[in-house]
């Protein structure tokens, strides 16, 4: 993957080459704004597949089904789907802002 984003060595702002964007009538676009709404659309995928999971982790427990080999599965999910958007967010402040 070619990387489109640079990090300059004093401060903490990502820029982008202009060649990368360009201004349309409805704002900007470009292979570096394809990318963005890529990488936002998948964390958007993974937080609400943790919702899921979580949702389904509640069931077995109400259903105390805790010890069942598909209750162990959904916290394996869940705990890799975690750690996924954990580090999509991590220069991001924690938050998906």
């Amino acid at each position: 993957m070619e990387r489109l984003t640079q990090l300059p060595e004093k401060g903490n702002e990502y820029f982008v080459e202009e060649s990368t964007v360009r201004k349309t009538n409805k704002g900007y676009s470009g292979p570096a704004i394809q990318r963005l709404g890529i990488y936002e659309n998948a964390l958007q995928k993974l937080m609400v597949r943790l919702e899921n999971i979580e949702s389904e982790v509640q069931r077995y427990k109400e259903d105390g089904r805790e010890k069942s080999v598909l209750f162990r599965e959904l916290l394996g999910k869940k705990f890799l789907v975690k750690e996924m958007i954990d580090l999509l967010l991590e220069g991001n402040g924690g938050n998906g802002t």
